[in-house]
């Protein structure tokens, strides 16, 4: 007898804990279609992809800039070094000084503290409003970064939408719409609006 009661109280507490569970169960992901998922997990690549390649452009983009003010701060020097001193010998012996000075100029611009720093900003805006007048070297060297990042904005844009919209077409196909919505990245000293993907279910 009590075998039987025990046996028929487990009974019905499995079937009380499977009738909860099915009531209380989340209708999240169990709410969505097999075709909804899958443009669910189309979307979600892409979205990565799209926020990969961004920050890859970003380091690029920081690199190049990087690169091209260290050049820049060089060319300053060896020019004020030739006013002071015409003898090229000498210019050529100072060449590592000048370098180790740009170098420690525009490691302070990019540390952590220092990168997005007004004084910092200030001072990358006057070196490419004033790039031009200063001199042939510095013009040719401000041309070849600008084509650069230029190439690089570019990229980014075309990419960034070519994978979205391929995205968004595959999701429409199984029922999903999807839509891009534009965010502004820094890239160096531009700002550029990128278009991950948003869905509405």
């Amino acid at each position: 007898m009590v075998k039987k009661l025990l046996a028929s109280g487990l009974i019905f507490m499995l079937a009380l804990f499977m009738v909860a569970g099915a009531v209380f169960a989340s209708p999240g992901a169990d709410s969505l279609t097999q075709d909804q998922q899958t443009a669910l997990s189309i979307i979600e690549k892409a979205n990565q992809e799209i926020d990969e390649k961004i920050e890859k452009a970003v380091a690029e983009a920081d690199k190049l800039q990087e690169d091209y003010l260290k050049d820049i701060q060089v060319i300053k020097q060896l020019q004020a070094a030739a006013e002071l001193n015409p003898d090229t010998a000498q210019i050529s012996a100072d060449v590592a000084d000048v370098k180790t000075a740009s170098d420690n100029l525009v490691q302070q611009l990019f540390t952590p503290e220092g990168a997005d720093s007004e004084a910092a900003q200030d001072q990358i805006a006057e070196f490419n409003a004033n790039a031009t007048s200063e001199g042939t070297l510095i013009a040719e060297r401000t041309k070849i970064y600008t084509s650069a990042l230029d190439k690089l904005v570019t990229d980014l844009y075309n990419e960034t939408l070519q994978i979205a919209d391929t995205a968004i077409a595959q999701a429409a196909e199984l029922g999903v719409i999807a839509e891009r919505f534009w965010k502004l990245v820094k890239i160096a000293d531009r700002e550029v609006w990128i278009d991950p993907i948003v869905v509405s279910l």
